[in-house]
């Protein structure tokens, strides 16, 4: 069983230049215990397009059972998919509320990206 972690810290993706685009997301966030495993971005599920052009995801992970650290942990996720026409940008909700990125309002940051099992060595594009 999943459930949403504690807080949003930061996101970022970046899109391939392919025919169609496909975008990738990777976001940080906290939970609030250790133990805590398999972060992901859970996309919510549209009959049509939202009017606003925001992709909505859930950032959730697995709770602990057991034993646990009463310690804010770090936790990540990423997420890749087909880029629609129809996106202007993401919404991330985490249980103590959500984080919004419009794509073109983001300026590029220097860090590469490490996307499980490999860095990305161009710039990546996270919010100020």
């Amino acid at each position: 069983m999943y459930a949403k972690i504690l807080e949003i810290n930061s996101a970022s993706y970046f899109m391939y230049k392919t025919n169609p685009a496909i975008l990738v997301i990777s976001a940080q966030g906290t939970v609030p215990t250790s133990g805590w495993t398999d972060g992901q971005l859970s996309p919510y599920i549209y009959v049509t397009p939202p009017k606003d052009g925001i992709q909505d995801f859930d950032f959730i992970a697995k709770p602990p059972t057991g034993i646990v650290l009463q310690v804010l942990t770090p936790i990540e996720a990423d997420w890749r998919a087909t880029m629609p026409k129809w996106l202007k940008g993401f919404r991330i909700h985490a249980s103590s509320g959500s984080k919004t990125w419009k794509f073109g309002e983001q300026k590029p940051v220097e860090e590469s990206l490490v996307i499980r099992g490999g860095e990305v060595p161009w710039p990546v594009y996270a919010a100020e």
